[in-house]
């Protein structure tokens, strides 16, 4: 229920987000050269009505959340108060004061507490996601990290530390801000390199990034500004807040239910682009950071101006090498999915066999936690004079009836259950976290199924029906034995084909150990 509400939620919020930025700016826009006042006025109006809001969702969106989910999120929650509390006081200052905002001042302090608990944050959030490949990713973050913390460092930082109109402790404070802001890169490029790419994390992940973003380029554009004194009205004001708010729309999008993703031709591509993106952004910052020096010394020294080509087209036939690897991985992979599929496929109906099935049962065993309490149903079904059909209407025959049969036993299950041809024209429905009641109901369905369906052959319509043998099996996993329980289901079966076929038996498996 909370869930759905927050799936409800984040529609509105998403809307209501465009519609505040295009709000805000107009109104920045009309009233700073007009009415300098009432624009300082308006900027901190929004500023605190975004943050309010942030908050607010933030709060809402982890009333749904798992435990285990909570913990970054609530130090997300944390972020989001001290700067709605830095924003308060900042509007203390100039709305009742009256006085510019001195750099340092109470602000900062509850400004960079809000950095420390979104970093914090960001960590605990890339550590609770899968991860591959980390020692090569670790590479490729570092990287990607020198070469933004350079230019950071030479445009920024430089420039801040050089300048001799400001007192030490203003240049400490002033220096913390893009401190905080290449920690901020360095949780974006994990999240870009490290996360899952399932749908819901990816789409949580990108809305992350871009409230980074926002807060990076405002605070890249404080930093460098010319003049010490900054007063609430220019165009930087809303990136502050739009990063909040899309942080909540973030936290919002966290709860929504996960649905399995078709993988169509268009999900492939999507994939593969967004392969490419990764491994070739470290490349790609190389690049830049090389032709940057290179400019600089162009005039200066041919040999460095050499070098810096020569190091360039290197790096090119990398790129080139490596998506050419990437291409024939994927083939690979592609060819081996499709061996292991023929390897646990029926050729003639399509769905799983006998190999596949008894791997299954055999992995109930394995499972780690074996005091744990299971529940699982299993079906036997049988075709009932199948002999009769291929001895009156051939093999052929007989091979249709089992394709339309196979069909309309899967369209009559969940997407959880696994149904297998077992031989002959025998199949086996394997019914995990079932109990007797349920599987009842699934027995039934198949049966009507089954008896109000014809089937076309040689021209000629032909019913068929079916027996079915079902046991409903409970206990620890250690003590679950998938020959025991199968014997069970086939001795069910012969009892539905004893009392006259074309119906079901139920029968219920006591705890066997082994």
């Amino acid at each position: 229920m909370i869930k759905t509400k927050c799936m409800s939620i984040r529609k509105v919020a998403a809307l209501a987000f465009v519609f505040y930025l295009i709000l805000y700016y107009s109104l920045l826009g009309h009233y700073m050269q007009s009415d300098p006042d009432m624009s300082v006025l308006l900027s901190n109006l929004f500023s605190h009505a975004g943050n309010l809001i942030s908050v607010i969702l933030i709060f809402v969106a982890l009333q749904a959340m798992d435990k285990l989910k909570r913990s970054a999120w609530v130090i997300f929650l944390l972020g989001a108060t001290f700067n709605m509390i830095g924003d308060l006081v900042w509007s203390i200052y100039e709305l009742i004061f009256h006085i510019e905002v001195p750099t340092p001042s109470l602000c900062d302090v509850f400004y960079l507490s809000a950095s420390v608990c979104y970093l914090v944050a960001l960590i605990l959030y890339i550590r609770n996601e899968q991860t591959t490949n980390v020692i090569l990713t670790g590479f490729d973050i570092l990287i990607t990290m020198v070469v933004s913390t350079t230019v950071i460092f030479k445009y920024v930082m430089l420039p801040i530390w050089a300048d001799s109109s400001t007192i030490l402790m203003e240049k400490l404070v002033s220096l913390a801000y893009p401190i905080f802001d290449l920690g901020y890169l360095g949780g974006l490029f994990s999240l870009f390199f490290l996360c899952t790419f399932s749908p819901r994390i990816n789409r949580t992940n990108l809305l992350i990034g871009i409230s980074f973003i926002f807060w990076f380029i405002a605070d890249m554009i404080f930093a460098i500004r010319e003049s010490s004194i900054y007063v609430s009205e220019g165009f930087i004001d809303p990136l502050w807040p739009a990063g909040c708010l899309v942080l909540a729309i973030a936290a919002l999008n966290y709860n929504e239910i996960e649905i399995e993703p078709v993988e169509n031709r268009n999900q492939q591509e999507r994939n593969i682009v967004r392969e490419h993106i990764q491994y070739l952004f470290p490349y790609i910052s190389v690049s830049f950071i090389i032709i940057m020096i290179s400019l600089q010394y162009v005039k200066k020294d041919p040999l460095i101006t050499g070098t810096a080509i020569t190091v360039l087209l290197i790096i090119g036939r990398q790129i080139f090498s490596l998506m050419e690897n990437k291409r024939l991985i994927r083939e690979l992979k592609v060819l081996n999915s499709k061996n292991e599929e023929q390897a646990n496929t029926d050729f003639l109906t399509g769905i799983f066999n006998r190999r596949y099935i008894d791997s299954l049962l055999e992995s109930f065993v394995k499972k780690e936690d074996q005091t744990e309490m299971m529940k699982i149903s299993m079906m036997l079904i049988d075709v009932d004079y199948y002999k009769q059909i291929n001895d009156e209407l051939g093999h052929h025959a007989g091979d249709r009836v089992l394709q339309g049969i196979s069909e309309l036993i899967k369209s009559s299950i969940r997407t959880m259950d696994t149904v297998g041809r077992f031989g002959g024209d025998e199949f086996i429905i394997i019914l995990p976290d079932t109990e007797r009641e349920s599987a009842e109901m699934v027995a039934k369905r198949i049966i009507g199924i089954i008896d109000r369906q014809e089937f076309m052959v040689k021209d000629k319509m032909i019913k068929v029906t079916l027996s079915i043998g079902c046991v409903c099996w409970s206990g620890e996993k250690s003590s679950f034995n998938p020959e025991y329980v199968v014997a069970a289901a086939d001795k069910a079966l012969y009892q539905a084909k004893e009392g006259g076929r074309d119906q079901y038996v139920i029968t219920e498996a006591g705890n066997y150990i082994r």
